[in-house]
């Protein structure tokens, strides 16, 4: 018995049609990626931005840090801050209007230099346990994007310089970027290109990326060639491009910064949101502070169990908002108390420990202690 078998016209030209319809730029690298791995990092799944308070919100130590210009890094907004050497800038956390953003990081110089001078927006170094997805460990790098929103009233080129400081020596790579200084944001996406180093063996709550977004530079630091433009062992010189803007030369100057993303992968993606309670506490790893009101205590009773006398001494313990990096420095300020001598400050990761001396304290009243305290575990 013959079978018969039928099926709805296709209309051939329309399907070819079908065919050469543009995918996209985002399309075309989807269907390019060689790997699953390459396809998750393109679309964004999970966290991808290894940078901490690339939206600038937090701001623990303060939001305006003027007469900066000393030579050593200064810490302003949390995670963030600034080297000057040669001119003086005020460094401040400001509302932005951006449409995404609330608030950027501003650099102005206050107190111009035409030249000899070295000014780098310097945030502060990822741990080794933030960027081990990075290949730092085995020494090959993997393709790297870093991208955020300026703007600024200074035209030109400006550098970003990577660094990585190895078991042989710090590795770097410098790439050019350029805003048009016509004081309106400007987005910027910089491809780092994977590359081999030597590896890392460090502990993992050390050093592992350091950031460098030159804004202005002596001669010591320029000469960028193309062989400064892939991994390679850092010098002083060829860091900086010989085109490098000068930021320093004129007061007023400024540039505003905000949306900082470093990920893997080639192509910038959209940047990554966390909430505030969430960047507080990432923040919090390197940086965080306690009131008086929070640090008073008061022992009721004089002279417990002749305590003073047999040379013991009291102690209260504080537990930290989230375990730090390391044992963090403690500055302490608003100090009062009725001790015979300074009490003692200790800590820990977890803890921090306010105690007198031995038999310190007074034997015939109650005692107390105030204070306020910065902890401060930065790299």
């Amino acid at each position: 018995m013959a079978v018969k078998i039928t099926q709805p016209a296709r209309n051939l030209r329309e399907e070819l049609n079908e065919l050469r319809t543009p995918t996209g730029i985002a399309g075309e690298a989807m269907l390019r990626a060689d790997t699953p791995q390459e396809q998750f990092n393109l679309i964004g799944a999970g966290r991808k931005n290894l940078i901490i308070n690339g939206d600038m919100r937090i701001a623990q130590r303060g939001t305006s840090f003027a007469n900066i210009g000393s030579g050593v890094q200064t810490d302003t907004v949390d995670r963030m801050g600034i080297t000057v050497a040669g001119g003086i800038v005020t460094q401040s956390q400001v509302s932005c209007n951006h449409p995404e953003f609330d608030t950027a990081l501003r650099t102005e110089v206050t107190t111009s230099t035409a030249d000899n001078t070295i000014c780098i927006l310097a945030p502060r170094p990822l741990e080794i346990n933030s960027v081990v997805n990075t290949g730092v460990r085995t020494g090959e790098i993997k393709d790297l994007n870093i991208s955020f929103w300026a703007r600024s009233n200074v035209s030109g080129v400006y550098t970003f310089e990577l660094q990585v400081p190895t078991d042989s020596g710090s590795y770097e790579i410098s790439k050019e970027y350029e805003l048009k200084g016509t004081g309106t944001w400007e987005y910027i996406s910089i491809w780092l290109p994977a590359g081999s180093i030597p590896p890392i063996t460090a502990a993992g709550n050390t050093a592992g990326f350091g950031f460098y977004f030159w804004l202005d530079s002596n001669s010591t630091y320029k000469g960028l060639a193309d062989s400064g433009k892939v991994w390679s062992l850092k010098t002083s010189a060829g860091r900086v491009s010989d085109n490098q803007v000068k930021f320093m030369a004129t007061v007023g100057n400024y540039i505003e910064v905000t949306g900082l993303q470093l990920e893997l992968g080639k192509v910038a993606t959209p940047f990554e949101h966390r909430s505030y309670g969430e960047e507080l506490a990432l923040c919090q790893r390197y940086y965080q502070s306690f009131s008086q009101a929070e640090l008073s205590w008061t022992f009721i009773g004089p002279n417990p169990d002749g305590a003073a006398a047999n040379g013991y001494s009291l102690r209260r313990h504080f537990p930290l908002r989230t375990t730090m990096r390391g044992a963090p420095a403690a500055t302490v300020s608003s100090l009062a108390h009725n001790l015979t001598g300074a009490p003692n400050i200790i800590t820990s990761q977890d803890m921090l420990i306010v105690s007198t001396h031995s038999g310190g304290y007074s034997t015939g009243a109650n005692t107390y202690v105030y204070l306020a305290c910065a902890l401060d575990a930065e790299l």
